[in-house]
């Protein structure tokens, strides 16, 4: 990343916590969700997880377009569940597809011996959102049986 996407990389943070905080979320939501979970985490899981994680950021679950995360997760009623719960729109993606991604992603040797991929939240963040790592607003983070990242649109 060069100093100038670095620097807007900050503008652009600063920018939405300032939106967020004060109220103003941009009539598209500008959020994308990326979900890695095991089988049968609950939606209260996964609920928790995002609320603690919007929380230390400063950040608003208003602001979500849509959840992500791998097609074996696509029958995951926990998952399915808190997408209902929050009216967002759901992408599942192959792990061929999430794993030729360029970009440097919080790789983990189990989950792609599991699953085919080795990261599930980020590389799904950032295919939905049509992006690149460098815009991960939230890297990997880890709740109870399930791990989070958000990107933004570029």
């Amino acid at each position: 990343m060069s100093v100038a996407d670095g620097g807007r990389l900050i503008f652009m943070r600063t920018l939405l916590r300032l939106k967020i905080l004060g109220g103003a979320i941009p009539p598209n939501k500008i959020f994308h969700l990326g979900i890695g979970l095991k089988r049968g985490i609950g939606a209260e899981a996964i609920e928790d997880a995002v609320d603690r994680a919007f929380m230390a950021q400063g950040l608003s679950r208003r602001a979500i377009r849509d959840v992500s995360s791998i097609e074996q997760k696509q029958d995951e009623a926990g998952l399915l569940s808190f997408a209902r719960a929050h009216d967002l729109h759901t992408n599942f993606y192959r792990a061929e597809t999430l794993q030729s991604l360029p970009g440097t992603f919080a790789a983990s040797a189990f989950v792609k011996k599991t699953v085919g991929t080795d990261n599930v939240c980020e590389r799904a963040a950032v295919l939905s959102a049509q992006s690149s790592a460098d815009w991960l607003l939230l890297r990997k983070t880890v709740g109870e049986g399930c791990t989070l990242a958000l990107a933004c649109c570029t």
